[in-house]
């Protein structure tokens, strides 16, 4: 259902600065989620709804909770996919860099 994870392995959040581009494919449709992780906690959930199959994205700001950037450091980027068949899910990591 969910293959080919892509992202970068770090990024620098400037002001004004892109977005984290992550890109997979999907094999047939599935409701897609991304979580931004640090540790065990999630700093940021994306919810992308139902996708068809074929590449897709999704990007990330740098905001954790309340919109606020989220710090430096390392983070896990997760993308769940669940159709008929079931769930699947990849995991890239990410460190972020913060600069002025």
């Amino acid at each position: 259902t969910l293959g080919f994870l892509r992202a970068p392995r770090s990024v620098t959040f400037r002001p004004a600065s892109p977005p984290l581009l992550v890109s997979f494919r999907l094999a047939r449709p599935a409701r897609i989620t991304v979580a931004i992780e640090r540790g065990s906690t999630v700093v940021r959930k994306l919810s992308l709804g139902a996708l068809e199959a074929g590449e897709r994205t999704a990007t990330w700001d740098g905001s954790g909770p309340g919109k606020k950037p989220a710090p430096a450091g390392t983070y896990a980027v997760r993308v769940t996919a669940v159709s008929t068949l079931g769930a699947a899910t990849l995991t890239a990591p990410v460190t972020v860099r913060r600069a002025a």
